[in-house]
């Protein structure tokens, strides 16, 4: 039986692969002359998660009941805790080949961690809390993982906003290779049926040196030492790709995805200061610097609103009967969402000019709404403008790169590229969607695809 091996590349944007350094990248080039590629229509919220359970799962974020890297557990108050595979139910793409008999490689994936039994091998993604957490399935592999990785597998850069740029790039480089070095050391045992590599080394590089390579980046920096880091870190890529497509079993479908894309980030908008502003967010005092509101902060009897920040804002109402200390009336719930999405929408830039806000509300684009959705998801200015937690700041726009403001936000076109087999003739769409890819890999074993499954095989 052919293999089939998913190279998830943390969010590239297509004008990097399909235009601007096409001619610059052989390998990656090759896999799109033999077969298809095209822009891949993300989630919202776009980022590692929920985009990659969304996309091993074929399952949106409503259905998984997963809005984003953090979130909340109850309706009781308390901070967001961390996405898990706890909060996993609906069956991945490995869980499905497990049932099969069929072996799977799983390295770096998001919301992998803890560690779920499979049949094959995994190494837990970005997020994990550490190395000396269990971080592996078997446990006995992160042994061998290790020495495949040359001495030590780097799970993540946590803390890349506060590092020296010069060593940050080269620490990213370093994590990308021993994250590809690791892949090919076990791809090329050719005991693995499927093999799924989720590297984050570009999302770290767009969001540390974008300002750089970017003219029209509001901190753009002419001729500066890192104008061509990005650009360095693709041919670098390229070169790894190449490496491990030596190395695959020659009967191997490659097929390379992005969940997501980046595009050059304008500022902040920090919700919960304009909350705060507004009256709708009371703090018991004020705080010294900024800061996140933690939730023994907060006066909840006098809070009828709060966020969570991000690439977008989680905005979530406090409502009488649905939560504690709700301070919204139940019967004006939608009344008051309604005026507030208004409201928001209205915030503007930096320079008093209109951002262009869209508010989108979860039961009206998910086909369901489990687990503690937020009441609206609120994009700022196309996704050009973070959405900032941050109180404190006197600013609403924030345009501090000190305060954590990323050089790139998140994009919702990533990428799809696909050398399938010859025999296979894939459907053309424009764009491609996230949710297609597990059904895709399920065909191509000639497993039925699971009913409840939201996408479609692409052949």
């Amino acid at each position: 039986m052919s293999r089939f091996a998913l190279i998830g590349l943390d969010g590239v944007p297509p004008k990097f692969l399909f235009d601007s350094w096409r001619d610059e990248l052989p390998n990656i080039r090759s896999v799109m002359n033999d077969g298809i590629h095209g822009v891949l229509q993300s989630t919202i919220p776009l980022g590692m998660i929920p985009g990659w359970t969304s996309m091993m799962t074929s399952q949106d974020p409503g259905q998984l009941g997963i809005y984003g890297p953090r979130g909340r557990k109850g309706r009781e108050y308390g901070d967001p805790a961390p996405a898990t595979s706890e909060q996993v139910r609906a069956k991945t793409v490995w869980n499905v080949l497990s049932n099969h008999r069929l072996n799977s490689l799983v390295i770096g994936v998001p919301q992998t961690y803890p560690p779920k039994p499979l049949k094959g091998v995994l190494a837990a993604g970005p997020y994990t809390p550490g190395k000396d957490a269990h971080w592996t399935h078997p446990r006995e592999i992160a042994r061998e993982i290790d020495a495949s990785a040359g001495g030590e597998y780097v799970l993540g850069i946590p803390d890349f906003r506060s590092l020296e740029e010069d060593w940050l790039f080269d620490q990213i480089e370093e994590m990308t290779r021993k994250r590809f070095a690791v892949f090919r050391r076990f791809a090329a045992k050719k005991e693995f049926d499927c093999m799924v590599l989720a590297e984050s080394g570009p999302d770290l590089i767009h969001r540390s040196f974008w300002r750089y390579m970017d003219p029209e980046h509001r901190l753009h920096q002419a001729e500066h030492k890192h104008a061509d880091s990005i650009r360095k870190y693709y041919l670098f890529l390229d070169e790894e790709i190449g490496r491990l497509l030596d190395s695959l079993p020659s009967d191997t479908s490659t097929m390379i995805v992005s969940e997501h894309g980046a595009e050059r980030s304008d500022g902040a908008i920090c919700i919960n200061e304009w909350l705060m502003n507004e009256k709708l967010l009371a703090l018991k005092e004020k705080p010294e610097e900024p800061a996140a509101p933690a939730a023994d902060r907060i006066d909840w009897g006098k809070t009828r609103a709060w966020a969570e920040g991000g690439h977008l804002a989680r905005i979530y109402l406090n409502v009488k009967g649905r939560e504690p200390k709700g301070a919204v009336p139940e019967a004006e719930y939608e009344s008051f969402r309604e005026e507030l999405g208004a409201r928001i929408a209205a915030i503007p830039d930096d320079k008093g000019e209109a951002l262009g806000t869209e508010i989108l509300k979860p039961e009206e684009i998910y086909r369901t709404v489990n687990g503690i959705a937020p009441d609206l998801l609120v994009l700022f200015g196309d996704l050009r403008w973070r959405a900032s937690g941050l109180v404190g700041t006197g600013s609403v726009p924030l345009l501090d790169r000190e305060a954590g403001l990323d050089d790139a936000n998140h994009d919702r076109s990533g990428i799809l590229i696909w050398d399938h087999p010859a025999k296979v003739r894939p459907k053309a769409k424009d764009p491609y969607s996230i949710f297609d890819i597990a059904p895709t890999i399920v065909r191509f074993f000639g497993i039925d695809v699971p009913a409840h499954w939201i996408g479609e095989p692409l052949f």
